[in-house]
């Protein structure tokens, strides 16, 4: 959610931009039709953590914190990293961070995912980019506690006996002092708290220089990376699980509120798969509805060569009771969305109908027309430009552009009510206006710098109404001279 929200306060990214919800050590691969997997430039992997680096900003966390927590996250720490490291193309790099100090959560990670993928990943001594910024060594050497706190060891042999503990693994340990490999961790970069006055943070950079040979991923002793072309769904998998444990809490919940959240908990990710993410189908407007590219581009006079393949139609979407991806409605989508070249193939490709597993995507690309919602006669096209992609949209518009460049007429407009009658209108461009059928145009105001700024509206039979929102109006106003 606050990737998404970031993301939104630079709209120019939006169309390069996909989001998408997935438990990621089963993100599932994207093959084109063709069969072509797609692989990533750079991964980040940001991975779960204890979060024991935060503690100065986040103090309750002492009353939380147990050697435990870096024993459970372990494993599937180590998992992301592997399945990133699969989806990475060679040359491409990936980054390894957390916000924990654990080397049971950092380095011991760092280690065994070097030694499951052989030469395959190399890690990259990068602490001089980030100078000034204070930074150390990785660690070479550690001891690893009990879960319980009470007794540390120094190596997995001191705990190979019938009675241990199994989240100790062998994996949790450091390599030997004269090993490749641990002369290797010194390249990972630690960020301590009192060294920045900031909180503590852990990251490791690593280079593909090979693929990873899937014939040593069975080899005995060798983590093997979850692979979507091969394996059972994993996330429908932890669905199952998760909803199994919230039957559980709702059955044994010691308080009516337990039940009660529980309860909800336990409806949302029947319908979602998620417990906080809607999820959204993008379908090509020309095969979705394949009548309205016809009527956009005489409605609005596009040019033949605006990409009408990189528009898309946005479904909701739930989980059936056999967690399959349906679509909550049959009829017409209410906006058509804009989508770079490359985020519009991959869209395709990984919803499409060859795809084993479908990508869950909550949102992308960016709002290009909507549907007018207004009873409005005469009108020749059911959608209007939505004002996020105007910018974008409006060279290769040849129709309804009305130029207003008279001061009046902006402010006019651009007051609480973001609406006018044509009659009161003094630019020259109001003949124009008039001479409009009803329905969605574009008006070019005049900023203060002399440029022109498209701003999406609707002409009706008497008035022009803007459509624009209230977190777009103070850009506006600010651009135009006005107060915000």
């Amino acid at each position: 959610g606050m990737l998404v929200h970031q993301i939104a306060r630079h709209q120019s990214l939006y169309p390069l931009v996909m989001f998408t919800s997935h438990d990621a050590r089963f993100f599932p691969s994207i093959r084109s039709p063709e069969g072509l997997e797609v692989q990533f430039d750079r991964i980040l992997c940001d991975v779960m953590c204890s979060s024991d680096g935060t503690l100065r900003k986040s103090p309750h966390l002492w009353r939380e914190w147990s050697p435990k927590q870096s024993l459970e996250l372990h494993r599937d720490q180590l998992a992301v990293a592997l399945r990133a490291a699969r989806l990475l193309k060679v040359g491409g790099q990936m980054a390894y961070s957390t916000c924990s100090m654990s080397p049971i959560e950092d380095e011991a990670v760092v280690a065994e995912l070097l030694r499951c993928t052989r030469s395959s990943l190399k890690l990259v001594d990068c602490r001089q980019r980030l100078a000034p910024l204070l930074t150390r060594e990785g660690l070479r050497c550690w001891k690893v506690s009990h879960p319980n706190g009470r007794h540390l060891y120094n190596s997995y042999a001191e705990v190979q006996h019938p009675g241990r503990h199994k989240l100790l693994q062998a994996s949790n340990f450091p390599p030997p002092m004269d090993s490749a490999l641990s002369s290797e961790l010194s390249k990972c970069i630690r960020v301590l708290p009192h060294d920045n006055d900031t909180g503590g943070f852990f990251i490791a950079l690593f280079e593909k220089v090979a693929s990873v040979p899937p014939e040593q991923e069975d080899e005995e002793g060798v983590a093997r990376a979850y692979d979507s072309d091969r394996d059972e769904d994993g996330e429908e998998l932890e669905r199952e699980r998760q909803l199994q444990r919230l039957e559980e809490a709702v059955a044994t919940g010691k308080s009516e509120q337990e039940r009660l959240k529980a309860t909800t908990r336990r409806e949302r990710a029947k319908s979602s798969g998620s417990l906080a993410r809607e999820l959204a189908r993008y379908l090509s407007l020309p095969n979705a509805m394949p009548q309205h590219p016809v009527s956009l581009r005489s409605t609005f006079g596009l040019d033949a060569t605006f990409p009408m393949e990189l528009l898309f139609c946005r479904y909701h979407l739930e989980l059936n009771s056999d967690g399959e991806q349906v679509r909550t409605h049959e009829g017409e989508a209410n906006q058509i969305i804009l989508c770079a070249g490359r985020t519009a193939d991959l869209l395709t490709w990984g919803t499409g109908e060859h795809a084993k597993r479908k990508l869950k995507v909550i949102a992308g690309g960016l709002r290009a027309f909507e549907k007018d919602r207004f009873e409005v006669s005469e009108r020749t096209s059911q959608f209007r430009f939505a004002q996020e992609a105007l910018e974008l949209i409006v060279p290769y518009v040849g129709q309804r552009l009305v130029d207003l460049e008279d001061p009046a007429d902006m402010r006019r407009l651009l007051g609480s009510c973001r609406d006018a009658p044509t009659a009161v209108l003094v630019s020259a461009g109001r003949s124009q206006l008039e001479a409009l059928s009803p329905g969605g145009c574009i008006l070019l105001l005049c900023a203060e710098n002399g440029k022109r700024l498209p701003v999406s509206a609707l002409r009706t039979h008497r008035a022009v109404n803007l459509f624009v929102n209230d977190l777009q109006m103070p850009a506006l106003r600010k651009a135009c001279g006005l107060p915000a």
